[in-house]
C-alpha cells in the first residue's frame, strides 16, 4: 500500500532537483572570454555581466565600478614615466633609510600632511606605551598572584569566626590584595621607564637622561625605604631581646 504513494514523492523530487540544476548544454556554458557581444548590463543596473544573474553558472563574469565622490587629493610621491612611485627617505639616528608614500582627500600642502601623520604617529606610541605600562603591571600583579590567593584561603578560614568572621575575611583580602596592586604597579612602572630611558638614551640622549635619572631615583628611593623598613625591624627585635633580660648568645671578649 505504502509503494504508490512513494512513487508521486519521488517523482516529485526529481523534478526540484531538475529544475534547481538543469542539465548542461553547449549553450549554458559560460563564455571563454569577455568581449562586447557577450557582456550585458545587469538586471539591477549596476553591474555587467557575462551570463544571467538569476542562473549563474561556473566561469560567469560580473564586473562592477565605483567612484570616488573627491574632486582633488593630496599625494606625496616621485613621479616617474606616468607612474607614481614611493619616495626614498634617508637614513638617520637609529633608522635605516626607506621608501614612503601617502594619499589624501583634498588639497592639502606637503607640510600639513606631515604634520597630520607626524600627530597621528605620535598618538599611536604614547598609546603603545600605556598599554605596554599595563601589560608589565598586569604580568607582575599574575606573577605575585599566589600571594593573593593565599590571602583568599586565610580569609575562608577567617569567616569561620563567629561574629567577626565575615569583617576579618574582607579586611585581609582587601589590605593583601592592596598592597600585591601597589607592589605590582611600582615594579612595572619603573621597569617600563627605565625601558624606556635606555631605548631613549640611543634615540634622544637628553630625554633618556633625565628619564633614567628618574628611574634610578625610584629605585635607590625603594632600596632605602626597604632597608630602612629592615634596619627598624633588627631594631624592635634587639629591644625585645633585651627587654627580656637575655641575650642571643654569650659575649667573648
Amino acid at each position: 500500500a505504502a509503494a504508490p504513494a512513494a512513487a508521486p514523492a519521488a517523482a516529485l523530487a526529481t523534478a526540484s532537483v531538475a529544475q534547481l540544476f538543469p542539465p548542461w548544454t553547449a549553450a549554458q556554458f559560460a563564455p571563454t572570454m569577455v568581449n562586447t557581444r557577450n557582456l550585458k548590463v545587469a538586471a539591477a543596473g549596476n553591474e555587467l555581466e557575462t551570463c544571467s544573474s538569476r542562473v549563474p553558472r561556473l566561469g560567469c563574469v560580473t564586473l562592477s565600478y565605483k567612484v570616488s565622490a573627491p574632486a582633488m587629493v593630496s599625494v606625496i610621491a616621485d613621479i616617474t614615466a606616468r607612474q607614481l612611485a614611493p619616495k626614498k627617505t634617508p637614513s638617520s639616528w637609529g633608522c635605516s633609510g626607506s621608501e614612503f608614500s601617502e594619499f589624501t582627500e583634498g588639497n592639502i600642502s606637503e607640510g600639513k600632511m606631515l604634520a597630520k601623520l607626524t600627530s597621528a604617529n605620535s598618538m599611536m606610541t604614547w598609546i603603545l606605551r600605556f598599554v605596554g605600562i599595563l601589560g608589565a603591571w598586569m604580568a607582575v600583579y599574575c606573577i605575585l598572584s599566589p600571594i593573593t590567593y593565599m590571602a583568599d584561603k586565610i580569609g575562608d578560614v577567617a569567616d569561620y569566626i563567629p561574629c567577626v568572621g565575615g569583617f576579618l575575611e574582607s579586611f585581609i583580602e582587601g589590605v593583601v590584595g592592596a598592597v600585591v596592586c601597589f607592589i605590582s604597579c611600582s615594579c612595572s612602572c619603573s621597569c617600563s621607564l627605565t625601558v624606556m630611558a635606555l631605548v631613549w638614551v640611543f634615540m634622544r640622549p637628553l630625554y633618556g637622561a633625565v628619564f633614567l635619572l628618574i628611574a634610578l631615583c625610584c629605585c635607590g628611593a625603594a632600596g632605602f625605604a626597604a632597608m630602612q623598613a629592615k634596619g627598624e625591624g633588627e631594631t624592635k627585635r634587639e629591644f625585645r631581646m633585651g627587654k627580656g633580660g637575655g641575650s642571643s648568645g654569650p659575649d667573648y671578649e
